[in-house]
């Protein structure tokens, strides 16, 4: 077996075992056919290591909090918000997508002091407008650290 073949192999593997972890995370959530497709689509371009470091129960609570985030945002305004998630916390940003938006809440967040975990950023139809929305998965942040 070459490196390469050893690499994809292992990528195969990540991205089998992330899919059957999204199905059985899926399954957790309740019966709602916009949760549903948000949730396909919160993690549709995730890499498999950012799911597979999370256990079902907790994919499906990011994507329940996460939706509940997006539901708070006015059309064309920003939406921003700090949310604790059993040891970790969530810095989620909704907005209308423009470029850039993602690197510059990377940026912010480890400017921050933000340890993160895991990263997930769809560009969905919201009532019509692409939007943006980015849930990047830190450690517990200090309450100053959340605020700032």
């Amino acid at each position: 077996m070459t490196m390469m073949t050893a690499i994809r192999s292992a990528e195969s593997e990540a991205a089998k075992g992330a899919g059957d972890k999204l199905a059985e995370a899926r399954r957790l959530l309740p019966a709602d056919d916009g949760l549903a497709a948000f949730f396909d689509a919160l993690y549709a371009g995730a890499v498999p290591d950012d799911i597979l470091r999370a256990r079902p129960d907790q994919l499906a609570a990011l994507a329940l909090a996460v939706w509940a985030e997006a539901a708070k945002r006015a059309p064309g305004a920003s939406h921003v918000a700090a949310l604790e998630l059993g040891h970790e916390t969530v810095l989620v940003a909704i907005n209308d997508d423009r470029p850039f938006l993602f690197d510059s809440a990377l940026a912010a967040a480890i400017a921050g002091g933000a340890r993160l975990r895991a990263a997930f950023h769809p560009i969905l139809d919201i009532a019509g407008r692409h939007t943006s929305v980015i849930a990047l998965v830190c450690d517990s942040l200090a309450p100053q650290a959340r605020e700032d």
